[in-house]
């Protein structure tokens, strides 16, 4: 979510980063928890669109990564 605001992040995005990495240097022995589910079937989803909004013909893209009901990755543009 932080990221959306990279090209211009005001104190409020900073102190929200400090915030985060705070959390996650505190938290080192948790991890996530991924279901056992009994199958591991590996699901890509991708989608772009060249032109995007007929407004300002911005394109968009995204994907997501799923090892079952778990989701490994994903990215939205």
């Amino acid at each position: 979510m932080v990221s959306q605001f990279l090209n211009s992040p005001s104190q409020d995005h900073w102190n929200t980063i400090i915030r985060v990495l705070k959390y996650n240097k505190a938290s080192l022995e948790k991890g996530l928890f991924y279901g056992s589910n009994n199958h591991t079937r590996i699901v890509y989803y991708s989608d772009a669109n060249c032109v995007g909004s007929p407004t300002d013909r911005r394109s968009t893209s995204k994907y997501y990564v799923s090892i079952g009901d778990n989701l490994i990755s994903w990215k939205s543009k």
